[in-house]
């Protein structure tokens, strides 16, 4: 097998430990069979190039990342969008340097954010082969943020238009394979040794003490105010179970207030932002994993991190009939599936777990079985095959 050089640049922050995301752990595979890897990034919190470790991945940020929306997250600058254009020429600059010195084999672009397409163009210009990662839809983060319809159309044939100067176009699910005709779908990929837990069923939970589990970042279209809502009867009449929310987001506030709102602060753990290590040690020790989804463009993209990292560990994944989720679930046997958007059904369906703690066992044992699809021995080799190319 050659080897490859590549340089990453990802236009979303990923100076956050809670998570590699995918381009991360992709770059931390190919580093581990001595590939040489360069994993560059904007940050949420320097303007100036420093070098940081992020999980076992050394990670060079070149770029702030600003967002200039309603809801901006976390404590990340806001700013307007003139001086948004300023700094991602900036970041652009750096990108520069970094290419005429590093001389990499390839670019590996990641994400359709604006500073990813412009260090994409940059790095065509300078001739270098340059690749696109397309993990996410920009247009559907936007439209269900409740930007403009014209501004979601306008960006949304930007971003279809500037996507042909790249020499490969990878995607994580059917959706986008379909949007972006002629790319390679490479889907997520788990570490799955790692997520995997050698506890008992008995000792999970699913003869005494229950835990459910939601893990994403709380934000306006990932649906933890409606899990919650739909989850307090079963909670009240359970006073055995626990419901974790793992993540943090600009919602968090508001999820605080529903909880205290519905008494059910006894029940219900908000563990904030957490390292990868601390979301393992409450999955493990989980029985039943929540994501909720609706058929939109944003859920109809993704293919979700957490949903794998849910069956590696051997949780019963009760999810939606959307995407990749459909794909990979087979309802009744190494998951459970409600109608796209069915909120209401997710915490039926969850009662329905409580109750038949031998079903949950065999849905378990089937999940761990099922997630060898998307273990890293599988997946990185296309990854390789991709970036030969």
């Amino acid at each position: 097998m050659s080897m490859i050089n590549v340089l990453f640049f990802t236009g979303v922050p990923i100076d956050d430990a809670a998570t590699l995301y995918r381009s991360g752990l992709v770059a931390k595979k190919l580093a581990s069979l001595r590939h040489q890897v360069l994993f560059t990034s904007v940050s949420g919190n320097f303007k100036k190039k420093e070098v940081k470790e992020v999980s076992g991945l050394s990670v060079l940020f070149i770029g702030q990342a600003h967002y200039w929306a309603e809801k901006p997250f976390s404590s990340r600058e806001r700013l307007g969008i003139g001086k948004v254009l300023v700094e991602n020429f900036k970041t652009c600059l750096r990108l520069v340097k970094i290419l005429k010195k590093e001389k990499p084999d390839r670019v590996l672009v990641v994400t359709t954010m604006p500073v990813s397409l412009m260090a994409g163009l940059v790095s065509k210009i300078l001739g270098f082969k340059t690749f696109i990662d397309i993990e996410d839809l920009v247009v559907g983060q936007m439209e269900s943020a409740g930007y403009p319809k014209f501004l979601v159309a306008i960006y949304g044939f930007f971003e279809k238009t500037w996507i042909k100067i790249f020499d490969k176009v990878a995607v994580c699910s059917h959706y986008l394979g379909q949007r972006y005709p002629g790319s390679v779908l490479l889907p997520n990929m788990v570490e799955v040794d790692w997520w995997r837990t050698p506890l008992r069923p008995a000792e999970r939970g699913f003869a005494g003490q229950r835990k459910l589990v939601f893990v994403g970042q709380m934000g306006a279209y990932h649906g933890q105010m409606e899990v919650l809502e739909n989850l307090a009867p079963v909670l009240r009449e359970n006073k055995n179970l626990k419901l974790i929310f793992v993540g943090g987001g600009e919602m968090l506030e508001n999820l605080k207030s529903q909880i205290s709102n519905l008494k059910l602060e006894k029940q219900v753990v908000l563990t904030g932002q957490i390292s990868q290590t601390k979301v393992r040690e409450i999955l493990v020790t989980a029985d039943i994993g929540i994501l909720p989804l609706w058929d939109t463009p944003v859920h109809q993209a993704r293919h979700p991190l957490k949903f794998l990292e849910y069956l590696a560990a051997g949780l019963v994944v009760i999810t939606n009939k959307v995407s990749e989720a459909e794909r990979i679930i087979k309802d009744g046997e190494n998951g459970i599936l409600c109608p796209a958007g069915d909120i209401k059904c997710l915490a039926q369906k969850t009662e329905m777990i409580l109750k038949n703690p031998g079903l949950a066992e065999r849905i378990s044992k089937k999940a761990i079985v099922s997630i060898e699809e998307f273990s890293s021995e599988k997946i990185l080799p296309k990854w390789i095959k991709f970036l030969e190319q």
